[in-house]
């Protein structure tokens, strides 16, 4: 549910014939299918059936061709509606409206499988054969239509003002069967018997209609200015109403509940209501700029959930994010308690636009994102790459606000994701838009000129993504290289050449154990909705490496047993700068550890060698356990810790790596930026931390 963009269509900004770079790879693409007309066309809103049928609504001209159902429009811009099943086949397309401009923008479906789709029209339209009316034939109005599970319409309401146009509205539907509507209206109001006055030019309105299309109540807010509600959500039982939108200057939401926007600019408003239509609380979202996007939906236990795009440095109520490009927006994920306490509040991006236009959870409140980016984004590690101006992104998000996967899709031009919604198994179906071709991965769909429609399904489960993000890792033989799934997952099984390695249980494979040879290493992974995916495959070609060192000592002196190699030493792991000969003075207590590489890239540890005592740290059983190097470029070594459990921090808490069961020699990859990290052990009733620097 989102408010509609004018795009800037033919400019070509890039041509490639990838769509996303190796380090993207994440959930596959199970089908795609597009709908495509000789005109613009848009896909708005997406429901999902209890069954798992998908409802699309949008607008097209001239005709749109739904695999070869063809749809016709009656005069300038018409609406239509599509039905596919869970296997992107089309079931049913029909089109709506009259000789001049419809417009829908929102598609819902109850628990029965019933449907409803909201929109706008001048003068008169046709909605599944019945024939409506506006209420002035200079004003552009409102309707909602809902439809029976096997397509027949039940009712369609006329609602708005003689004296404004108004735009399509917006649908949230509860377990009750009664339907809430937000958009803007002005003037005088007509919703059935209900009214409603704006304060300026258009108002935000919320109504409540019952299962037979009765409005319940209406209620309104806005200033002078033009108000718009441009998404709305409710609560499983219809016990809290959640309507977001766009305020400019001063409102009052009723009663003592006013609030101002910054500088006199559109900012987002948040506002709840109880069931009886009472406002129980409003919140503003904004910046110094400009606010355009914002959409939402509700969890299970009725909290609300938000995405969007937010600019520079924007408030959240009494909490604020800054977006990482300077003048670019981020998208973000804001969870909200039914009180309107804030409880998860983070921004995913890079330095240029990323905008969320959809949102879906599952049943443990994992988040579903869809949305568009220009030109490059960074979220959660992964690099993309737009094909042409913008993609089309999806993204699942846990509910910690950790990224667990990101798929992009798109094109030569503007290409977006713009609904998302997950079914009972987990499995993510995307809508959104594409111009002239795009590439789903190894698909490419080819429209017209002009925007066309896509549907896709993406895989469930957790992501497939490897590190290093190579088909093929070529390395020595006991050279010390981890191959790293997601981690956090409830478990991990990790293959060799077809057959399970019994002593690899978590989400790291270390390849120093291989012999020589090429081995294909993958993992098997269940996720927390139960589903179990193979990764990626890895290429792991070992060749003959250099030999174990081992270290001596004669008076002051260690002596590397390694010939004619380059020798690196190290003690409690740290690097002794300059130390690059074969043997090395001693210079303190402690253990001592010696790096040694050829020229072919080889390289092979020592194990460590105890000078006096120790400035490491002893466990709870008097055991030595270090950890080296230290600074570090990345991969970190943990000596002497079994069992323990290792928790990777930065410095502003985030945690980074969470590793249960340490094995006694232990290889952990630090993936975040350079900087300062807190490594946390704990073993029975002991925590340690030590600090490391990745350079």
């Amino acid at each position: 549910m989102m408010q509609k963009r004018h795009t800037t269509r033919g400019l070509v900004l890039l041509l490639a014939m990838v769509l996303c770079s190796l380090g993207a790879q994440a959930q596959r693409w199970n089908w795609v299918v597009p709908a495509t007309g000789p005109s613009f066309d848009e896909v708005w809103s997406m429901g999902i059936a209890p069954g798992g049928d998908l409802h699309l609504t949008g607008s097209f001209s001239d005709s749109l061709d739904f695999s070869g159902q063809v749809v016709t429009s009656y005069g300038n811009y018409d609406v239509f509606t599509a039905r596919y099943n869970n296997k992107g086949q089309i079931l049913a397309a029909n089109g709506h409206g009259g000789f001049d401009l419809d417009d829908a923008q929102s598609m819902v479906v109850d628990k029965n499988g019933n449907y409803y789709f909201a929109g706008s029209f001048a003068v008169e339209a046709l909605i599944a054969g019945e024939l409506i009316e506006a209420i002035d034939v200079t004003s552009t109005d409102m309707f909602v239509a809902k439809f029976d599970k096997l397509g027949s319409l039940q009712w369609v309401k006329v609602f708005g003002s003689p004296t404004y146009d108004e735009g399509a509205p917006y649908l949230a539907v509860d377990s009750l069967g009664s339907v809430y509507v937000t958009g803007g209206v002005g003037g005088r109001g007509q919703f059935d018997t209900k009214s409603y006055q704006s304060v300026g030019k258009l108002d935000a309105f919320v109504a409540k209609m019952s299962a037979n299309g009765e409005f319940v109540w209406v209620q309104g807010s806005g200033s002078t200015e033009n108000d718009m509600g441009t998404a709305i959500s409710v609560s499983p039982n219809g016990d809290r109403i959640y309507a977001s939108g766009t305020f400019i200057g001063q409102v009052n939401f009723g009663g003592n509940v006013t609030i101002e926007s910054f500088v006199n600019k559109a900012d987002f408003f948040v506002r709840a209501f109880d069931a009886n239509g009472s406002t129980r609380w409003v919140k503003r979202i904004g910046y110094s700029g400009t606010d355009r996007y914002i959409t939402s939906t509700t969890q299970a236990d009725g909290k609300l959930v938000l995405t969007g795009a937010m600019s520079q440095t924007t408030t959240f109520d009494t909490q604020t994010l800054k977006a990482n490009g300077e003048n670019a927006s981020d998208f973000f994920l804001c969870r909200m308690s039914k009180d309107g306490a804030i409880e998860l509040l983070k921004n995913y991006g890079g330095i240029f636009e990323d905008v969320g236009m959809s949102i879906a959870v599952d049943a443990k409140n994992n988040v579903f994102i869809g949305g568009f980016y220009d030109s490059t984004t960074t979220v959660g590690g992964n690099i993309e790459e737009a094909v042409g101006g913008r993609d089309g992104f999806a993204t699942r998000i846990m509910f910690n606000g950790e990224i667990d996967w990101l798929r992009s899709c798109g094109g030569p031009y503007d290409d977006e994701i713009r609904a998302i919604v997950i079914d009972s198994k987990n499995i993510p179906y995307v809508t959104g838009i594409f111009e002239t071709w795009a590439m789903f991965e190894d698909v490419k769909l080819t429209g017209n000129r002009f925007s066309d429609v896509f549907i896709a399904a993406l895989d469930c489960g957790p992501s497939t993504t490897l590190k290093p993000r190579k088909t093929q890792l070529d390395i020595c033989e006991g050279q010390d290289s981890l191959i790293q799934a997601r981690f956090g997952y409830p478990n991990y099984e990790w293959y060799v050449n077809g057959t399970k390695d019994a002593t690899v249980s978590g989400y790291t494979f270390a390849t120093g154990k291989l012999g020589q040879g090429t081995f294909q290493i993958y993992s098997r992974i269940t996720g927390f909705d139960d589903c179990v995916k193979n990764t990626d495959t890895i290429t792991v070609v070992v060749r003959k490496g250099l030999p174990v060192p081992t270290i001596t000592r004669v008076g002051d002196e260690l002596r590397c047993s390694v010939d004619d190699v380059m020798y690196q030493w190290y003690r409690e792991g740290n690097k002794l700068n300059g130390q690059t000969g074969q043997t090395v003075v001693v210079s303190g207590d402690g253990l001592y550890r010696v790096q040694i590489m050829d020229s072919t890239g080889c390289d092979r540890w020592s194990e460590n060698f105890l000078v006096g005592t120790t400035s490491v740290f002893e466990d709870e059983s008097g055991s030595i356990v270090t950890l080296y190097p230290n600074p570090t470029q990345g991969q970190v070594t943990i000596a002497g810790a079994a069992g323990a459990e290792i928790t990777i921090t930065d410095m502003l808490g985030r945690v980074v790596v969470r590793l249960q069961n340490a094995a006694d020699l232990q290889l952990v990859s630090i993936d975040g930026a350079n900087g300062t990290y807190a490594v946390t052990l704990r073993s029975g009733n002991a925590v340690h931390t030590v600090l490391v620097t990745k350079q």
